[in-house]
């Protein structure tokens, strides 16, 4: 005969399931206490190394970006769209006074950001090529194999310095492992100079803000093929988004402030 009232079977399920559940913890916190002798010993005999005992001190990169000679050489592709402003702000020289600055103080990292070196067929099928891609297919900027797609001579990074993965557009974070890199290392704070004003660099410095880093832009050192779009950055977008817009004279001494 049907059990005219369904709770008592509901019940004794209930039951049931409680017990296994109670049963089967039980089983699995005994299985887990008879391994924590086998840790432990393991532990014992592998112990941390003094590297790994405490987070890294944070640490400095001076990024660099795009130092090819089709940009800051005499002859290079669009060395002449950028020279009158290069020249009057000192770009490369500060750039380099960076650089070996960076290489000479104690906890900073020298990053190379390096926009993609394009080879030919590189861009055929791409649906949305923006005016930078454009640019670059056509006149074959920094192209792969060429002296204006090599880094200038006194730019040629040295043992120790870092260079990430090449950039397709205008970003250095965007589709490289730079974000990965300067982590790894521990770094948390970002000095910025570089190729283009108003392009690559902000984008850089905004990116990073995004990223959680620290970001410096260093003001007379980067340069832009448009006096204004260059003005419009230096003067009225970096200091919206970064901690700190200096220049190359601040940047180098704080550099050889930094602690050991």
């Amino acid at each position: 005969m049907p059990n005219p009232d369904p709770r008592p079977a509901a019940d004794a399920a209930d039951r049931f399931s409680r017990r296994d559940l109670i049963r089967t913890a039980g089983l699995t916190a005994a299985a887990a206490a008879a391994t924590l002798p086998a840790a432990a010993s393991r532990t014992a005999a592998h112990p941390p190394s003094p590297a790994d005992a405490a987070p890294p001190r944070p640490r400095t990169a001076l990024i660099v970006i795009d130092p090819y000679n089709d940009f800051i050489s005499e002859g290079g592709k669009r060395w002449n769209r950028i020279k009158s402003v290069a020249t009057r702000v000192g770009t490369v020289p500060n750039m380099l006074r960076l650089v070996r600055a960076a290489r000479a103080a104690d906890g900073v990292w020298v990053y190379y950001s390096l926009h993609h070196r394009p080879k030919p067929g590189d861009y055929d099928g791409w649906l949305n090529p923006n005016p930078s891609h454009r640019s670059v297919r056509d006149d074959q900027v920094f192209a792969y194999g060429t002296w204006g797609g090599t880094v200038r001579d006194d730019f040629t990074p040295q043992p120790g310095d870092v260079v990430c993965q090449e950039h397709w557009t205008t970003g250095g974070f965007n589709t490289t492992d730079m974000d990965f890199l300067l982590k790894a290392r521990g770094v948390q704070n970002l000095v910025i100079c570089g190729l283009l004003s108003g392009s690559c660099v902000e984008m850089t410095g905004r990116h990073g803000v995004e990223l959680g880093y620290h970001v410096t832009m260093v003001s007379d050192a980067v340069a832009d093929a448009d006096e204004e779009v260059h003005r419009t950055a230096v003067e009225m977008s970096y200091p919206r988004f970064a901690h700190a817009v200096v220049n190359t004279e601040q940047a180098v001494a704080a550099f050889e402030r930094t602690p050991s």
